[in-house]
């Protein structure tokens, strides 16, 4: 999922700078006023503020979802494996308690064996 997450930043990364880059070019290569190119750049500027905002934005969005949905994942696998502890945890008490009434017959039985008044 992190190399996803690291191409897309990458692609955003390029993307921006070029449009920054070709801003640039265009600006510098029109035949305009310099007040009317000072007033392109702040257009532009405002403009690429604002994809730059509106793309934390929706990074910000997809990192949510993707630490949300982290979170249920683990959350999932802990309540499976409390289940599983506890299931094993019960057959070992099974286990133990069916060993404790053999080793008792056990030894009423070899008791008696050897005092059978007992």
């Amino acid at each position: 999922m992190s190399d996803r997450s690291s191409k897309f930043g990458d692609f955003m990364a390029g993307l921006v700078f070029g449009v920054v880059a070709g801003s640039v070019i265009a600006l510098l290569s029109a035949p305009q006023s310099g007040e009317d190119t000072r007033g392109l750049i702040t257009d532009k500027s405002r403009d690429l503020r604002n994809k730059a905002m509106d793309t934390v934005d929706m990074a910000k969005d997809k990192t949510g979802k993707v630490i949300a949905e982290g979170r249920d994942k683990v959350e999932t696998v802990v309540s499976r494996a409390k289940e599983r502890v506890d299931e094993v945890r019960g057959m070992g008490e099974d286990m133990a308690h069916d060993a404790r009434e053999e080793l008792s017959h056990e030894m009423r039985r070899t008791a008696n064996k050897v005092d059978p008044g007992i």
